[in-house]
């Protein structure tokens, strides 16, 4: 696809530390109790029927005793029953941590959730972010963003927290309170991940945290630490198109404080003040019913082609696969993660501007004898779905921190990979059996968790209620 190549690097932090466990309780069918916090389940005509939303009344502050913090607000979570073995055979319960973007994002896009869910016969709980989507303090965007009073609510604290409370709602309303949990998260929701196993660690029994860059942090991290990776990933390419680059900047500035039209607009408006013009690459033809609206497009295009068809054909196929992504109900979402925007995509032709920009300035600016182009599309057409270095990887955990918090990173991948839906005919050797060590780790993790909950259940006289 031509996205891939503009993914990033793949690495994983798995959690598991002590476990604490609950008693065995009788198993039932699902049930939920009315006298406790209202939920109300809707139908998502986005997502298959085995998905079923629901809204929890979430508290609004879980730290504090003023009277604004007693306030609540619907909190949207899924539920996916199809492979779960039930509450009365203390099956898994996987919970994916949802990250700054409305949760269907992370329905659609994390396929190896569902492969995990039918091997260890789980069930799915997806989780939305505070502020983000339907989960939405204070009735509306517009009032949750007001200020820093509304807005000061949204923090990684107070998110872990909702995630604390509705699971263990939810494992209460379904008689589940002994079924393991498995909380699972990419990037920023991987950071959650891994913050829930160890600040709660008696609701997840272990963590699965996907390109989670958990060290980012003042005095933990170089500040500039995600550009350094991403220039080295660059000159360990071309060593001159990051001179190239880095050589950009300054002639940036100094094309933009040219005025090439006005020096010719000058002499004709003003010809007895000025005696001639010289206007540099200046378009001043390029209007109505004298140019045709496509010809500055169509020069840009013929620049790349004659240089490269295939990297022509690249950025040709790019325009239909980001229209496929972009008309899905969450396509701006997912386009704003997969290319880092700075801010969020509010539709796909944002995205197709700046890249037809980008692909612009690179045709209409350079020094000859170097083309920008060849050098662009030299790493277009070398670029494959593995990619090389990632930039979050330099405040990732890379290393075995303890023999229960383990890394598995790879050189190779691109940001969450690991947790897509997998793809038999194409998915690289390295990134099979990544996943399947994932899961034989987690496998693990549930050996552990069923072998103490029977040595539990031996010991003690009775049944904890």
């Amino acid at each position: 696809m031509a996205l891939q190549f503009l993914f990033q690097f793949l690495s994983l932090l798995l959690l598991f530390t002590t476990i604490r466990l609950s008693a065995t309780y009788p198993g039932s069918s699902t049930r939920f109790d009315t006298m406790r916090r209202r939920m109300t389940s809707k139908s998502n005509s986005h997502l298959p029927p085995e998905f079923v939303t629901y809204y929890y009344t979430q508290t609004l502050d879980h730290f504090n005793y003023k009277p604004e913090s007693y306030a609540t607000f619907q909190q949207k979570y899924i539920m996916n029953f199809k492979y779960w073995g039930g509450a009365s055979t203390s099956s898994p319960i996987i919970v994916y941590i949802g990250e700054e973007a409305p949760l269907t994002f992370g329905v659609h896009g994390k396929g190896f959730i569902f492969y995990l869910a039918s091997r260890f016969k789980a069930m799915l709980l997806y989780i939305e972010h505070r502020y983000y989507g339907d989960s939405m303090p204070f009735g509306s965007f517009d009032e949750a963003f007001r200020d820093a009073n509304t807005l000061g609510f949204l923090s990684s604290t107070q998110a872990l927290a909702d995630c604390a409370q509705l699971i263990t709602d939810v494992k209460r309303n379904l008689s589940a309170e002994n079924c393991p949990v498995i909380a699972i998260g990419g990037s920023y929701g991987g950071m959650l991940a891994s913050w829930l196993r160890l600040k709660y660690p008696h609701i997840a029994t272990g963590a699965l945290a996907s390109s989670a860059p958990i060290l980012y942090f003042d005095d933990l991290t170089p500040q500039n630490g995600y550009h350094v990776v991403v220039t080295n990933d660059f000159r360990d390419v071309s060593e001159s198109c990051y001179n190239t680059i880095k050589q950009s900047w300054s002639e940036i500035d100094r094309v933009a404080g040219q005025t090439n039209e006005l020096a010719t607009w000058f002499r004709l408006k003003y010809p007895h003040i000025a005696l001639g013009a010289l206007a540099s690459s200046a378009p001043v033809l390029y209007y109505e019913d004298i140019t045709p609206h496509n010809a500055y497009y169509s020069i840009v295009t013929k620049n790349y082609r004659d240089t490269s068809e295939t990297c022509y054909q690249t950025i040709l196929k790019s325009w239909a696969e980001i229209q496929r992504v972009g008309e899905l109900p969450d396509g701006a979402s997912i386009l704003s993660r997969q290319f880092k925007t700075c801010t969020p995509l509010r539709n796909e032709n944002e995205l197709r501007d700046a890249l037809a920009g980008m692909y612009a300035s690179t045709s209409q600016y350079g020094r000859p004898p170097e083309n920008p182009i060849e050098k662009f599309c030299s790493a277009v057409d070398r670029a494959t779905a593995c990619g090389n270095d990632g930039a979050i990887s330099y405040c990732r955990v890379l290393k075995n921190i303890s023999d229960n918090i383990i890394a598995l990173p790879t050189v190779n991948g691109s940001h969450c990979l690991d947790i897509v839906k997998s793809n038999k005919t194409s998915d690289p050797d390295w990134l099979v059996q990544q996943r399947k060590t994932e899961v034989e780790i987690i496998e693990g993790w549930i050996a552990k968790y069923y072998a103490d909950l029977k040595a539990i259940n031996k010991w003690i006289p009775f049944k904890l209620q």
